[in-house]
């Protein structure tokens, strides 16, 4: 009789051992499914976020960029003239007409189907400045001149490391200007005059040093301080250096090497 309650007794403490072991199995596996699902979330989301990045450097992404701009500024109201001094014509301006934004009026592309210039110049632009034109990587000009942009300068102007010209003069433009104005290394013309700029002139502006043409007259009430000493009075071309024309309201700027005032 003792014999065969060990004997089932073993055979119980034996089948428990079997149970602990599958269970431990069971868990184990359950543990690397776990892993290999997050492994794989991961994974897919590293590549959405490196699909995105892709798309946020391409012309179809800059296209989309372009389409907001005409739907937030106006766009249905935008004309350009035509003709020659008395005998000017207005034609509207319809971009939704072409497919290939390259060929867009005021869109000039380079070779890669990527943004190099917009040039739109007293269209009737109206709005502000959508914070996605920092995106255009390839941009070498942008030129919007005698519009109705309102609001204040996007600090993401400053991510556009290849533009040469930013000409925004004569709108209505507000607030201060950003001091990411500096990154633009590769910046020759900067023209912000005749808006209601308001505010120090950053000391970032000294960081451009390929700048040729500081324009910054008329504005409500810019100030700033600018005399021989300065890093940027130091630039103007009887030191050697690019900046040949500064073009400022002298007195509230304190610009003793400006080449005119107001």
């Amino acid at each position: 009789m003792n014999n065969l309650l060990s004997a089932k007794k073993g055979g119980v403490i034996q089948r428990f051992v079997i149970l602990c072991q599958l269970m431990k199995q069971r868990h184990k596996i359950r543990i690397l499914f776990f892993l290999t699902l997050s492994l794989f979330g991961a994974s897919f989301l590293m590549y959405r976020e490196w699909q995105k990045r892709v798309f946020e450097r391409s012309p179809a992404f800059e296209k989309i960029i372009l389409e907001k701009m005409n739907d937030s500024m106006g766009g249905e109201n935008w004309k350009r003239r035509e003709g020659h001094q008395n005998s000017y014509n207005y034609t509207k301006i319809e971009w939704s007409a072409v497919e290939d934004h390259c060929n867009w009026y005021g869109i000039k592309c380079n070779d890669s189907g990527h943004v190099e210039k917009i040039f739109l110049f007293g269209v009737g632009l109206s709005g502000t400045l959508p914070t996605e034109l920092g995106s255009f990587r390839s941009l070498r000009s942008l030129l919007l001149s005698r519009n109705s942009i309102a609001g204040t300068i996007p600090t993401e102007l400053g991510n556009l490391h290849s533009l040469v010209d930013l000409s925004l003069i004569q709108n209505t433009l507000t607030g201060s200007i950003p001091s990411e104005i500096g990154l633009m290394k590769n910046l020759r013309t900067l023209n912000l005059s005749q808006n209601s700029l308001s505010s120090r002139v950053p000391d970032t502006v000294a960081n451009l040093l390929l700048m040729e043409r500081l324009l910054l007259f008329d504005n409500k009430d810019l100030s700033g301080n600018f005399p021989m000493a300065s890093s940027l009075c130091k630039r103007r071309d009887f030191n050697g250096g690019w900046l040949n024309f500064f073009w400022a309201d002298c007195k509230s700027l304190g610009c003793e090497c400006c080449t005119k005032c107001t």
